[in-house]
């Protein structure tokens, strides 16, 4: 962390993103090893400051809480993610009433199942309720602030998006606002929404499409229904839309056109990188994932970047720059091993020999050891 900070402290533009006081693991080694908390370790070591991103914020006290508030740094909490994992609920409320920006985060796919943020809505909210024992926690205007202007905060982007604008009175959304007309109907203008986004991925990724969904006493697709109208003026952009021509959103659809066109390649790619048995936990497999971040650097030398692989103390790391160009830059970070495929007695099929298994809903998965989302997204 010291070498981080120091990093960080020559790039004070630059976010520093870390998990803190994830687990009690955590926690205990912090308190076994300098005989305080994770908060104030971070501290010590020159980290907390107002560029940091504190991620899970589970195991803090009132003490951690007010070291964060002083040193203004930015949360994100990740429910879907902890609740899968049991680690605990975040004290999103204390966190927020100390004037941290919180904003809700997905976490990794394997870690939640999903890195759809509307999914973490839900949770949210009611871990807050579970934890205060209260209804009063994290009200839906609340959850849409954390996810919007307050998410933004967090991540330092707020000034660069900007906010929706009080439409009474032309001022941005405080902090605080006080709830105005619902016109139109946000909850059906919302599900308008959902439904033609659901509709344009399923025209992708073979899904069956939720023409028929509504939400309980409101006909979302009514000629009267305001949220209809929205949807109407301002149509999803597909494959087949009659609008697409000369909109904004054309080039998403010629980026999802090639990914269309390239599937069968990504996926033998993805296959080759699953092959090869990158259990990081396990010493026999040590030779595997050398092999598995050389081939990880041979990919995306063939794709432009510099790449190569670094020796750590434990297995090696695969880094790579793309060329160097005016604008915002942009890190992806992933793993290229896998967890542990025992016991082989429960798997049907050969961990390191991914295999293509379609659903009766029209889904396909991929069953492959460990997780092949982690690769996946290598």
């Amino acid at each position: 962390m010291e070498r981080v900070a120091r990093w960080s402290a020559d790039h004070p533009d630059v976010p520093v993103q870390m998990h803190l006081a994830e687990s009690t693991l955590e926690v205990a080694r912090a308190r076994d090893n300098h005989n305080q908390s994770t908060v104030a370790v971070t501290r010590d070591a020159g980290l907390l400051k107002p560029n940091l991103i504190c991620a899970h914020c589970l195991q803090l006290d009132d003490a951690d809480i007010t070291m964060m508030s002083e040193a203004r740094v930015c949360a994100v909490t990740n429910p879907r993610s902890n609740g899968k994992a049991g680690r605990g609920i975040a004290p999103v409320e204390k966190l927020r009433n100390a004037g941290i920006p919180t904003g809700i985060g997905s976490d990794g796919a394997m870690s939640g199942n999903t890195l759809d943020l509307f999914s973490q809505f839900a949770p949210v909210s009611m871990f807050a309720k579970l934890l205060g024992g209260s209804r009063k926690p994290l009200p839906a205007l609340d959850v849409v602030r954390m996810a919007t202007i307050e998410g933004a905060r967090a991540l330092s982007l707020n000034l660069k998006t900007g906010s929706l604008r009080n439409r009474q009175t032309g001022r941005p959304d405080p902090h605080q606002p006080r709830r105005p007309a619902p016109s139109p109907d946000l909850r059906r203008l919302f599900h308008a929404g959902l439904r033609r986004h659901a509709e344009r991925h399923h025209r992708h990724y073979g899904r069956r499409p939720l023409a028929d969904a509504q939400p309980a006493g409101a006909d979302a697709r009514s000629p009267q229904d305001p949220a209809r109208r929205h949807a109407d003026r301002h149509p999803i952009q597909g494959r087949n839309d009659p609008h697409r021509r000369g909109c904004p959103m054309t080039e998403l659809a010629a980026i999802l056109d090639a990914v269309d066109a390239n599937l069968d390649d990504s996926l033998n790619r993805l296959f080759e990188l699953i092959r090869i048995p990158s259990v990081s936990t396990e010493p026999h497999y040590k030779d595997d994932c050398r092999r598995a971040a050389e081939w990880l650097a041979s990919e995306l030398a063939d794709i432009g970047f510099d790449a190569s692989v670094h020796d750590t103390a434990g297995h090696p790391m695969v880094v790579g720059h793309g060329s160097k160009i005016a604008g915002p830059h942009v890190l992806f970070y992933g793993h290229y091993d896998v967890q542990p495929v025992d016991p082989l007695a429960l798997w049907t099929t050969p961990p390191f020999e991914p295999s293509l298994a379609p659903q009766p809903d029209g889904e396909t998965f991929i069953w492959a050891a460990a997780h092949p989302t982690i690769k996946a997204n290598c």
